[in-house]
């Protein structure tokens, strides 16, 4: 069977690479070792890199550095559990939020069941989103969505976020103070992350 990398156009080769890289953090990472020819190709393709997941895993701060050195100018994806995030790769991409575009920000695996008006979830995300950069306003930010689920009891019902991800412009290099921030980011999550689309538990 030919190598896939030498028969097909460059465009199908990086959507079949992006399409098997989906979701893991490892990225092309785990596709390095294939043949000398995949290396070559993977670390001469920056838009391949461009998915970064902070995590809190195992060497998360080597991995999101690779991301970022090979990713080049290109523009930069985030997608972060708010259990724990590491606080030095957090401070790894603040120095390249100028190329940020889109920030995805989800309960981890030990919080699914927070609920959006819990204060402990709004203060991890709203930390997030501070440790990132110090400049980004919410004039920053060109659009938002929030996908979450409904649990209902006996009793009442709980809205519960399953992702909630903004899509941002170039900074406006406008400082402010940490508590400044902090209230805004706060305030922000827990208004705009009701205007929801729902979805099933199976989406996280």
């Amino acid at each position: 069977m030919p190598d896939p990398l030498r028969v097909l156009p460059y465009e199908l080769r990086s959507m079949c690479i992006e399409f098997a890289m989906a979701g893991s953090p490892a990225g092309p990472l785990e596709f390095i070792m294939v043949s000398r020819h995949w290396e070559t190709f993977l670390l001469n393709s920056p838009a391949l890199w461009t998915q970064i997941y902070i995590q809190n895993g195992e060497d998360e701060i080597a991995r999101v550095s690779t991301f970022l050195s090979l990713s080049k100018q290109a523009p930069l994806h985030l997608d972060i559990m708010t259990v724990l995030p590491n606080v030095d790769s957090l401070r790894l991409v603040a120095e390249h939020m100028s190329r940020v575009r889109t920030i995805s920000i989800r309960p981890g695996e030990s919080d699914y069941v927070t609920a959006l008006d819990a204060e402990e979830w709004k203060s991890e995300a709203s930390r997030v989103l501070k440790g990132l950069s110090k400049d980004m306003q919410l004039f920053d930010v060109e659009s938002h969505r929030c996908f979450g689920v409904t649990i209902r009891t006996d009793e009442e019902s709980y809205y519960h976020v399953i992702l909630m991800q903004l899509t941002v412009t170039a900074r406006a290099a406008v400082a402010a103070s940490s508590a400044e921030l902090d209230h805004m980011w706060k305030e922000y999550i827990a208004m705009y992350a009701s205007i929801s689309w729902f979805c099933s538990p199976s989406y996280y």
